[in-house]
């Protein structure tokens, strides 16, 4: 696992490295988004004083390596953890560092629950990463939060947020927290069957205005002059996935994943949820080269 830098940031915290590690009055929060399948997406943000030196890119990829190491011990479930990316961002009186990476089979998946919790049974938790903090838990709209505990000092179910002002709340008798996929309504399909006749002469309705609005505005358009139609006039049609596509194929069929990141203008943590789904869709393969990815569209084989 390495973290996507550029040359001038790499190059900067090699030399704050070099005055050893030591993170004066520090002040981090961790945010924690669940994905449908139990993976975790982290950001990791750490406000440091403009002299307090950093861990090596190396270092920091130790610390997640031996924790992941300790929670597949202590759960007896395999997980996995990879970089997303890391920024540094200084400033006259401080420095902010932000790194993201993804965990892998984080949680407990039980089918239509999500359980939360085992993973923090690792002795000194936090201080694995980068100490007691702030912790933020964003879960998917389609679960819901079942149970709770311990109860955190913000929840709201509208937005799927629950935040804990530190981190001793969960090393302290770790946490359990229940996160549940919604359930089909009953009776709905019943419903639809029983009020048919209705839906039907509303979608009539509906289909004759959208016929006579469609003829109204041909009319006009035909005293305009045509435009010539371009694939840019269906941009805005085009999925996240497509575009990534279009982009690999329009270059020869191989890009950089960081060419991608700057060619799409999506974030680096989208871009790679992004890849991954089309690796699972067998439409990509990625491998590594350095700090970087090289990504290549797979030919279809006719059967």
């Amino acid at each position: 696992m390495k973290f996507q830098t550029t040359n001038t940031i790499m190059l900067l915290t090699i030399s704050l490295a070099a005055l050893g590690t030591m993170y004066g009055q520090a002040q981090t929060e961790y945010a924690i988004t669940i994905e449908e399948d139990g993976s975790a997406l982290w950001l990791v943000r750490q406000t440091l004083e403009i002299n307090a030196s950093l861990d090596t890119i190396d270092q920091v990829d130790e610390r997640l390596t031996a924790l992941v190491t300790m929670a597949n011990n202590i759960t007896g479930r395999e997980m996995k953890a990879y970089t997303i990316s890391w920024k540094l961002m200084p400033s006259q009186s401080s420095i902010l560092v932000e790194y993201e990476f993804m965990w892998q089979n984080f949680t407990r998946n039980e089918g239509t629950r999500l359980v939360i919790g085992d993973v923090f049974e690792v002795p000194d938790f936090f201080a694995q990463l980068y100490g007691d903090g702030e912790i933020l838990i964003k879960y998917p709209p389609s679960f819901i939060a079942d149970t709770v505990s311990p109860t955190p000092q913000q929840r709201d179910d509208s937005t799927q947020m629950l935040l804990w002002s530190k981190g001793e709340d969960f090393i302290n008798g770790w946490p359990v927290i229940i996160l549940t996929k919604y359930a089909k309504v009953p009776g709905y399909w019943d419903a639809i069957e029983q009020n048919s006749i209705l839906i039907a002469g509303l979608t009539v309705a509906v289909v004759g205005s959208s016929v006579g609005l469609y003829a109204f505005k041909r009319y006009n358009q035909k005293k305009e002059a045509s435009q010539p139609t371009t694939a840019a006039s269906f941009q805005g049609l085009e999925s996240d996935e497509e575009k990534i596509l279009r982009i690999l194929k329009a270059s020869g069929g191989t890009m950089s994943q960081s060419l991608i990141v700057d060619e799409c203008r999506f974030s680096k943590a989208k871009t790679s949820q992004l890849l991954t789904a089309l690796e699972n869709k067998e439409l990509i393969k990625r491998y590594k080269k350095g700090r970087d990815k090289i990504v290549t569209v797979k030919e279809r084989k006719e059967k």
